[in-house]
C-alpha cells in the first residue's frame, strides 16, 4: 500500500497524543485564552508536542502546519506538509464533553493524501489513504469505512445554528425545505463520523460570509476520509478545497454528503449567484 510507513507512524502518533489528552482530561488541565479569545489547554499543547516530535523524527524533510504554532516562511518549501489539529474540540474538552479528537492530514500539492482522526475517550480511529479507501477501528477491530447512499427525498441534513440562519435569511439561500435540517450543538466541528452516525449531508459556513468556518487543520483529514468512504466534500461552489499552509480559513462554505448524488442535489438547492 502506498504511504504505508506514513500511516504506521501517524496512527501511532495520534494514539500517543490521544493518551496524553486523556490523562489531562482525567487529572484536570489548565485552560488559557489565545489571542483570538479561543481556549487552549495543557492537553492541546502536550498533544501538539508529541505529534510534532514523532512526525519530525520520522519525516524530517516534511513541513508541519499546526493550529498551535504560527508558521514561518519555510513551511511552504517542502513538497509535503503535515497539517495538525492536536485537539479538535477544545471547548468540549473544557466542558467535559468527551467528543473531542486528534486530527492530522498529510498534504501535497494542496490536497490530502493521508489522514487520521482519533477519539481519545472512545479509542475510535478513522484512517484514509488517497486511492486506497478508509477504515475505522472500534473495540480493537478495524473495518472498511463506506458510507451508505442516501436519497435526497428522505435525507436528514445537518448544519450549525449560525449557518442555518444564513441559509434561511441570507445568501447563499437554501431553496428546499428547511425542516429537513437538524441543528448541531454549540462548538460543533464537522468530521466524517457525523455522516456515519448523525445525518446524510452537512452544510457549514460563517454566518456573515462564505468562509468555511474551518481552518486547514479542521478540514484536511476529514476531507480525505469523507472522499475515501464514498462521500463528497467541497466548497459551496462545488469546488475541491486546495489547502494552503497558512492560518486562514479557506473561502467557500462546506458542503458534504454521503454520496455524490446527494451532494449534487444539495448544491442545486443552494442559491449562489457568484463566486
Amino acid at each position: 500500500m502506498a504511504y504505508e510507513r506514513e500511516v504506521d507512524v501517524l496512527t501511532g502518533a495520534v494514539r500517543e497524543a490521544g493518551a496524553a489528552i486523556k490523562r489531562h482530561y482525567d487529572e484536570g488541565a489548565r485552560v488559557y485564552t489565545k489571542a483570538d479569545h479561543s481556549p487552549v489547554t495543557d492537553a492541546d499543547l502536550a498533544a501538539n508536542a508529541i505529534l510534532i516530535e514523532r512526525l519530525t523524527a520520522a519525516f524530517p524533510n516534511d513541513a508541519i502546519l499546526s493550529e498551535e504554532i504560527a508558521p514561518d516562511a519555510a513551511v511552504s518549501a517542502p513538497a509535503r506538509c503535515w497539517i495538525i489539529d492536536p485537539l479538535d474540540g477544545t471547548a468540549h474538552f473544557v466542558e467535559r464533553q468527551p467528543t473531542f479528537a486528534v486530527m492530522v492530514g498529510l498534504e501535497t500539492g494542496g490536497r490530502p493524501v493521508v489522514g487520521a482522526i482519533y477519539y481519545p475517550m472512545s479509542e475510535e480511529c478513522y484512517v484514509a489513504v488517497r486511492g486506497a479507501g478508509a477504515t475505522v477501528t472500534r473495540g480493537g477491530e478495524t473495518q472498511p469505512l463506506r458510507f451508505s447512499p442516501a436519497s435526497f427525498a428522505t435525507a436528514q441534513l445537518g448544519t450549525t445554528p449560525g449557518s442555518f440562519h444564513t441559509l434561511t435569511t441570507g445568501s447563499p439561500r437554501w431553496t428546499g425545505d428547511p425542516a429537513r435540517f437538524a441543528l448541531t450543538g454549540r462548538g460543533f466541528g464537522f468530521r466524517p463520523k457525523a455522516l456515519e452516525t448523525m445525518f446524510a449531508g452537512y452544510i457549514g459556513m460563517i454566518a456573515d460570509g462564505l468562509a468555511s468556518g474551518g481552518y486547514p487543520w479542521d478540514l484536511c483529514a476529514t476531507d480525505l476520509i469523507v472522499h475515501e468512504a464514498g462521500g463528497l466534500l467541497t466548497t459551496v461552489f462545488g469546488e475541491t478545497y486546495q489547502y494552503e499552509r497558512a492560518h486562514k480559513r479557506p473561502y467557500g462554505g462546506l458542503v458534504a454528503a454521503r454520496d455524490p448524488a446527494l451532494h449534487a442535489e444539495m448544491l442545486a438547492r443552494l442559491a449562489i449567484n457568484e463566486r
